[in-house]
């Protein structure tokens, strides 16, 4: 059974732990565990600093993005499988994942808003007046958002959550305003899971999210491992389309490897993705 909550793809965050520095290629091949400790690590300091009150923007920015990738790389990750094996243990993993994204997501609108005072007017359509964003509001915009979408995907379903999805493309967008190009495509990527997510159109959200997939590839430099992992795991399996699936899937196993952290994980995602496809199209 496929997780129907899934609002944000995991191949989308993957993509950005190794510019974290979270550890060495070498040490998450041979030492997961590490690898995950580490990051953990790294995060609950990040998360600490955060809570003090005379955290900067620096520092709250930090602390979102590396909850978010924490997160989604490794406790959502864990969720998505558990929850096949034992129901208890997977719903008790999506519910601690929930309680940090809101936390990153809380830090991320935290930073946006001591930068651009009104922000959380905007955001939330009380103000029409946006923010005057720069360059350098691209990645809080982008972890913000991320975070969000993490809450909303582990929240299962909650409707207090899920009508907040809107904020995500609000975010998603305003990075995109700025920078559309940014991190040679993750935004795109990520615009490729909301819009599969939209209860619209589907014909046009399918042609949308196929639109983003091509502007992904063409800023990566020709495949966008990420992208093409979140089109298969949210377009494909929502279209049904099991050959396409496992042409993108297995068109990313069949990427050269090289050894970098984002791939390795994003290469078990698609393994393990593989192994289900019996259950993810009936």
């Amino acid at each position: 059974m496929k997780n129907p909550h899934r609002t944000f793809a995991y191949g989308t965050i993957i993509f950005f732990l190794f510019i974290a520095g979270c550890s060495p290629a070498f040490i998450y091949h041979h030492h997961p565990d590490i690898a995950k400790a580490y990051l953990l690590h790294k995060s609950d300091r990040a998360k600490n600093a955060a809570e003090e009150g005379s955290a900067t923007i620096e520092i709250l920015v930090n602390a979102c993005s590396l909850m978010t990738m924490y997160q989604y790389a490794f406790t959502m990750e864990l969720a998505d499988r558990m929850i096949e094996i034992d129901y208890d243990k997977g719903t008790k993993l999506y519910a601690e994942s929930h309680l940090n994204f809101i936390k990153a997501y809380h830090f991320g609108e935290r930073a946006i808003e001591e930068k651009h005072p009104g922000f959380g007017e905007w955001l939330s359509g009380k103000s029409q007046i946006k923010p005057n964003f720069d360059e350098y509001d691209v990645s809080i915009l982008y972890w913000t958002g991320a975070a969000l979408g993490g809450a909303i995907s582990s929240s299962r379903g909650n409707p207090n959550w899920i009508i907040r999805l809107p904020k995500v493309g609000t975010l998603f967008k305003g990075a995109l305003s700025i920078n559309p190009d940014w991190k040679k495509g993750a935004l795109y990527s990520a615009m490729i899971s909301f819009s599969m997510s939209q209860p619209d159109n589907y014909s046009s959200n399918l042609r949308t999210a196929e639109n983003y997939l091509f502007k992904a590839d063409r800023a990566s430099g020709g495949f966008h491992t990420a992208a093409q992992l979140t089109f298969a795991e949210t377009v494909s399996v929502k279209s049904q389309d099991k050959d396409e699936f496992l042409k993108k899937v297995n068109k990313v196993l069949n990427q050269e490897n090289n050894n970098e952290i984002e791939n390795m994980i994003i290469r078990q995602r698609a393994e393990w993705l593989l192994t289900r496809t019996e259950d993810l199209f009936y």
